[in-house]
């Protein structure tokens, strides 16, 4: 049994449970489906700011004859067997219509109504043995058939990109993290803020120790004091610079910067 959320109830839930019925929620609580919301909002989300569904390459390549696809005659007929349904349904209605509106002083009985409606009747004969015929063809049909002769988008480029942006997303995320003790706003205008952070311009220096990092005032006082909190407490962390033994310092224009 499925229902949405209007029928939740714990005394519903109660009764269906003595009567030895299972029951899946989305109810917030330990092993709901409440992740599965999270990992829809993360792709959502990915899909508008890290353009996950863009197309990398124009590049195709043979899909193996070992994968299948959905059968497309199947789909075909399914669908003129669709169709054909509703004709019958069309013709029944209307045949029912005619003996609804039958007056009895012209034809007081089934055998003259069905006289006369004997073309009506042909039609709906002939239609029921239509759906029936494919309805015997669909059942014959396979479900799925080898993918021979299809080609697709190259994968291999779209991986490694995918890849790439499901890490900057996770370093995003890490950061929003860092965040939050910091930016009552943050689960609201987190992202938007390390957004910025990101695309503003920056000065850089190099000492025989660090790489000195400087990004520019955002867009209020209130957001780059913010930004610098975050700056020191990820200056705290000593992280190196990849491939260098320099200590990475970020500071924030305008704010003061942690000190070594």
């Amino acid at each position: 049994m499925l229902f949405d959320r209007g029928g939740w109830g714990p005394r519903l839930f109660a009764r269906l449970n003595a009567l030895g019925v299972d029951i899946i929620t989305y109810r917030k609580g330990k092993r709901r489906l409440l992740p599965r919301w999270r990992q829809e909002n993360c792709f959502k989300y990915m899909e508008a700011e890290f353009a996950l569904d863009a197309l990398v390459e124009y590049g195709v390549e043979e899909v193996s004859e070992e994968v299948t696809r959905p059968n497309p005659e199947r789909k075909r007929v399914a669908r003129e067997r669709r169709q054909a349904k509703a004709e019958v349904l069309r013709l029944r209605a209307q045949l029912g219509a005619e003996a609804e509106a039958n007056e009895e002083q012209r034809r007081p009985t089934m055998r003259g109504f069905k006289m006369a409606q004997a073309g009506l009747r042909r039609e709906l004969e002939q239609a029921e043995q239509r759906e029936q015929e494919l309805a015997e063809q669909q059942r014959q049909l396979p479900k799925r058939v080898p993918a021979k002769g299809v080609k697709r988008l190259k994968r291999e480029k779209k991986l490694i990109v995918d890849a790439i942006k499901i890490i900057a997303y996770q370093c995003e995320t890490a950061l929003l993290d860092e965040l939050r003790p910091h930016y009552a706003r943050a689960d609201d205008e987190g992202r938007t803020l390390l957004h910025a952070a990101f695309q503003s311009s920056a000065s850089m220096k190099v000492t025989e120790t660090e790489l000195q990092i400087t990004i520019t005032a955002q867009s209020s006082p209130h957001r780059s004091e913010r930004l610098a909190r975050l700056c020191r407490e990820l200056d705290v962390k000593g992280v190196c610079h990849p491939g260098s033994r320099l200590c990475v310092r970020l500071a924030v224009e305008g704010q003061e910067p942690l000190t070594a």
